[in-house]
């Protein structure tokens, strides 16, 4: 079963400073407000138990719904998270 992991930089992101220099010099200067960029990978593979396991200290779990954003999705978080790493875990 493939599994679909995106990773998106919570602080600047030089890569997108740079995407968004390219834009401009392309005659899109001060048509661009922002760039963010996600990193996709698929893993085709089965997870059996024990091949997950986080070796860092998880502060808290939830559960929370992931929402319509725009074209995309997006996933409320308390503010006191904000700069902390989070990982996401999608179930069916």
């Amino acid at each position: 079963m493939a599994h679909r992991i995106e990773v998106s930089s919570i602080i600047p992101d030089t890569r997108a400073t740079v995407r968004k220099r390219h834009l401009e010099s392309l005659g899109f200067a001060g048509r661009v407000e922002d760039v963010n960029l996600v990193d996709v990978y698929t893993v085709d593979s089965s997870l059996k138990e024990g091949d997950f396991i986080l070796k860092e200290k998880v502060e808290v779990v939830y559960e929370k719904v992931v929402t319509k954003f725009g074209t995309s999705g997006k996933l409320d978080t308390p503010k006191k998270y904000i700069g902390k790493r989070a990982y996401v875990i999608i179930v069916h």
